[in-house]
Parts: C-alpha cells; structure tokens; sequence
C-alpha cells in the first residue's frame, strides 16, 4: 500500500527494482514474475549494490531525477534464493499468501545504497526466447518510454482526472529526462554476467 499511498501525494513511485552502479543507479520495469528483483539480487552479487525491490520512488532534484533507497531486502522464490543467499537456515516468508522468501543485506550477500542516487537509465524488462540467446539492450522512442513509465507506475486515484493529469504530466517529462531502455534477459541467473556487460555497456555509450 505504500507505494498507491505516495502516489495519492503527488510522488512518482514505479513498479521497478533498482540497483547502484558507477555510472549512476539504473532501475528495471515488469509486472510481477518478470525477473525485476532476481536481476537486482543477481546483480547485487556482482557489486551493484541494491536500491530498491519491487517499487522504487522516483524525484527529481536540481534538474535530473534521484532513485531513492527503500528498506534493505529483497524478495525472492525460493529457488532464487538458494543461489543469492549467503549462509545457512530456513529465510523467512514475505507474507502468508506466498512462498517467496525475504531476504537482508545478512543473508543476501549483497550491498545496500543508503543515499539517493540520479537514475542513469530505466530499463523495461523482456524475457529472452532462446535459451542460449545473450541480454541485449535496445532502444526506445519518448513515446514509447512515456507508455511504458504510465503502464508501471502505481496510481490509486485512477477516478480523479486531475491527479491523472498531474501524474500524465510528470511522467511525460521523466521520459524525456532519462533514458528509457529495453533489457532482454533470462528469467533466471544463467546470464546474470551477460546482463552486467550489456548494461555496463549501454551506459558507458558502447551499446
């Protein structure tokens, strides 16, 4: 509920996992099930220290947009977790009604961010068809990016025009003042290091 709650306050909260990186804090958009918090983890475990899982607030300051850290863990399913964690004993379940596990920066074996960061790029995650197939990252239009920033950010006054107007407008703008990208990859860890390059890559202006 918090993420709806800061989005009735005029605050721009995506459906995204975020990670720190030299290059500036990149952050990945899917629904549930896509992958968004086990490439995070994933990458958390290469060094990119994580910012945030499932729902990141995005606000802008000085002329660029901050990603701003939430609390310290990652949810993951079971079978994820066996390969992130660090340590043995049973992880504790996020709620009743799953079976995914929670996960701290003890037992993730990864870093977490604790001051906001500009947000380099938005990566939309698609799944990879080929099993053997690398992550690849392509190019978006404004437009595009615009639908797709709409399609995951949290908005709980969907009946009110002017709050949908206001946040239309927002998210209009943050198309245009960060790079939305598309990231093809795995739904697993098997290419966890190819995701890494291409990113790396893609921010660096070798993509």
């Amino acid at each position: 509920m918090l993420p709806l709650l800061l989005s009735k306050h005029a605050r721009i909260v995506l459906h995204a996992s975020a990670v720190s990186t030299p290059r500036g804090a990149v952050a990945f958009l899917a629904g549930p099930g896509a992958g968004k918090s086990t490439l995070a983890a994933g990458l958390g475990r290469l060094g990119w220290p994580l910012i945030a899982d499932d729902a990141l607030l995005v606000e802008p300051r000085e002329g660029r947009l901050l990603a701003v850290p939430s609390y310290p863990g990652v949810r993951l399913w079971p079978e994820v977790a066996s390969q992130v964690r660090r340590g043995g004993g049973r992880l504790p379940l996020v709620a009743h009604y799953t079976q995914k596990r929670r996960l701290t920066p003890q037992t993730a074996g990864v870093s977490y961010r604790r001051r906001a960061q500009g947000l380099a790029r938005l990566y939309v995650l698609a799944r990879r068809g080929a099993a053997r197939a690398q992550p690849a990252v392509s190019r978006l239009t404004r437009r595009d990016a615009f639908i797709e920033l709409v399609k995951f950010s949290f908005c709980l006054e969907t009946q009110s025009r002017d709050r949908l107007a206001r946040q239309f407008e927002r998210l209009s703008h943050d198309a245009g003042a960060v790079t939305v990208r598309r990231l093809s990859v795995p739904g697993d860890l098997s290419k966890i290091d190819g995701a890494r390059d291409a990113i790396f890559a893609d921010l660096t202006g070798d993509g």
